[in-house]
């Protein structure tokens, strides 16, 4: 073999996977993340935190670059450690700052924004219009108020494009990809609480999230109960009881129509 071809094979070894491959795999949230970003997207990931994600994007080239940003010194100090030592400064810029401010308009292609509150992450997303509407996607990853987030982010101008729910170390994440533009069809209360992706193809993540619903819910009423709890709060309990039965029943349903077809 020539020195040439060594070269040539050398380098499209190094377009193929820039860097040395990550000392750490992503977690499964995390990978539900990085399955919503499209390929050769311009990343900025807000609240990077380790920055194991845009390390693993970078490096299979799911994306071309990426911005990684925190609120904190210490923890980005630490991303840009692994950055360095991964041999990817040239592609993953590391910035300093609150939310989609570290960025400018068209600089990126798809915002992350994981690992937050959702009322944080509605925050964040609707003081940064300008931003926003020139993104090709929005993926978002909040650990509290799904609803509410669903709820605003339509409100806000975005369509929901994808959505994933992934269990990890006995907590579920819901995972949403959002696209600007007006949403197309109205959502009923059930479909912001739970997904209406996920309840129209009766994802089987859904059902087991729902099934471990049906327990913690049928163990506080009974807890209540016992406890002599108000009226109030019990009717409260068997009217989310009766709820995720029924969403439980119609998912069982709409699964049977979907493998018949």
């Amino acid at each position: 073999m020539s020195s040439l071809t060594k070269r040539l094979l050398a380098a499209g070894r190094a377009l193929t996977r820039p860097g040395r491959p990550p000392e750490q795999p992503l977690s499964p949230r995390l990978v539900a993340v990085a399955e919503l970003v499209p390929l050769g997207a311009r990343v900025a990931d807000i609240g990077t935190d380790h920055g194991w994600l845009p390390i693993h994007l970078v490096h299979t080239r799911r994306a071309k670059t990426a911005i990684a940003s925190d609120l904190r010194e210490q923890p980005l100090d630490g991303a840009r450690r692994r950055v360095e030592s991964h041999h990817l400064s040239d592609r993953i810029d590391l910035r300093l700052g609150s939310g989609l401010t570290v960025i400018a308009p068209d600089e990126v292609t798809t915002v992350i924004i994981a690992g937050m509150g959702g009322r944080r992450i509605i925050d964040l997303i609707t003081a940064a219009p300008q931003v926003i509407e020139r993104l090709d996607r929005v993926i978002v990853q909040p650990n509290t108020e799904v609803a509410r987030v669903r709820e605003q982010l339509r409100a806000a101008g975005l369509r929901l494009s994808h959505e994933q729910l992934v269990e990890h170390a006995g907590r579920w994440y819901p995972t949403l990809a959002w696209t600007p533009g007006q949403p197309d069809a109205p959502w009923s209360e059930l479909d912001h609480r739970f997904g209406p992706f996920l309840r129209a193809r009766a994802d089987p993540q859904l059902r087991r999230f729902l099934g471990s619903e049906l327990s913690r819910v049928a163990q506080a009423l009974a807890r209540a109960q016992r406890n002599g709890a108000r009226p109030p709060a019990l009717t409260a309990l068997q009217d989310e009881l009766s709820a995720i039965e029924h969403e439980l029943a119609r998912l069982a349903i709409v699964a049977g129509t979907i493998q018949k077809s």
